[in-house]
Order: C-alpha cells, then structure tokens, then sequence
C-alpha cells in the first residue's frame, strides 16, 4: 500500500472517530437534557403540592374549651334521651319506704324493674295504686280464681293451696268491697303483699292493671 493510501486510511478513520465522539456527545447532551427536564417538572409539582396543602389553622385556647364543651354536651344529651326510653318503655327505678314485703324487699332498697314481657305467679312487681307507686307478689294472673279461708287462715288459687316458701297466713281485709272467690280479668293481675297482716293490696284494691314492671335487680342499701 502506498503512502498516499495510508493517508487516507488515516483521514477516514479520524472522521468515523470524529463522528462517533459527535454522536455520542449528542446523546449525552439530549441525555442530560431529559434528567434535567425530569427533575425541573418534579421540583414544579412537588412546589405545585406544597402550595396546595394549607396549613393547620391553630385554635385559641377559648376555641378549644368551646368545642370540648361542645363534645360534652352532646354525650350529655345522648346519655340522657338514652335514659329517658329505657326509663320510659323498658324498665324503672325506686326505693321502696315500706317493709309490706319483707323480708324479701326491705325498707330502703333500690329497685329496678322490666317493663317488657308478661307477668307470672310469684313474681315481684312495681305498681300504681291511688298515684302511689307500691311493690307486691302476683299470686293470680288472668282467668285464676282467687278465694280466702279468713278461719284458716290461707288462700286458695283455682281451687288448691299454692306452695309458698314461707307460710303467710292470710285474711280478707276488713271495709274491703272485693267479694271472694275472686276471677281476675284479663289485664290485670292478684297482688299480696308478703307482710300479710298489711291488708292494704288486692284484698282492698281488686285487680291491678297499673303495673311497672317487674322486679329484675334490688340492691340493698341497709344492713337489716
């Protein structure tokens, strides 16, 4: 190869390096130039987002203590509605001033009643009588026949001596215009007391259909 070959081997390899360094610097600026459009829109939209994002406004010591009342004043409200229809439609509560169940119920107990269901023999029941709320023992419900031995000193429930736990001798009370054998009516129940010398329930009084319920909790609040 001659001398004049060479030297034009030599000019076409400096121009494919010449065009190569130009290529690839081409590419490294366009490259570059992506990175930094890239990272010039994210620094945009994180500015974008910090500018959205109010801050917190701060409340005042007056505001905070309004708006805790505020909170306390709801639950207040909502714990006393809630009260007030359970106390209304579902159950009752009172302290009994009379001993005319002991020893079952004393003086001084705290009752609580269930207004929901039906009444049965034997349980203890809150009632009305004259406007004063009273407690006493269902011992007939509707359709039984009542009837009294006032020589013997015991009742009978449709026709039989009912078993008691504790044996309460029982007589009619005197001035009284109940009539035995007695039928109670429908929606109404028979009510002695357990103290049986105090004659002042369904012996004097008939039928009582003003019940609140039945006893379901007592808490006794002294120690006899």
């Amino acid at each position: 190869m001659t001398s004049e070959q060479l030297k034009g081997k030599d000019a076409l390899d400096v121009s494919a390096s010449e065009t190569i360094a130009s290529e690839t610097a081409a590419s490294e600026t366009a490259a570059n130039e992506t990175a930094a459009n890239e990272t010039a829109a994210s620094s945009k939209t994180k500015k974008k987002g910090k500018k959205e994002k109010k801050p917190k406004k701060q409340l005042t010591e007056k505001q905070k203590t309004v708006r805790a009342l505020r909170r306390l004043i709801t639950k207040i409200v909502i714990v006393a509605a809630a009260a007030a229809i359970l106390l209304t439609w579902v159950g009752s509560v009172a302290v009994c001033h009379d001993n005319n169940m002991f020893p079952a119920v004393r003086d001084g107990d705290l009752i609580i009643t269930y207004k929901l269901g039906g009444y049965y023999n034997d349980d203890i029941v809150l009632y009305n009588m004259g406007g004063i709320r009273r407690i006493g023992r269902v011992v007939a419900i509707p359709g039984d026949v009542v009837d009294i031995d006032d020589n013997g000193g015991f009742y009978t429930l449709n026709g039989t001596m009912p078993y008691e736990t504790i044996y309460f001798a029982t007589r009619k009370a005197k001035d009284s215009t109940v009539s035995f054998p007695y039928t109670v009516q429908e929606g109404e129940v028979f009510i002695f007391n357990d103290m049986r010398d105090d004659t002042y329930d369904s012996r004097m009084f008939g039928g009582v259909s003003e019940l609140e319920g039945k006893v379901v909790l007592l808490i006794r609040r002294r120690g006899f």
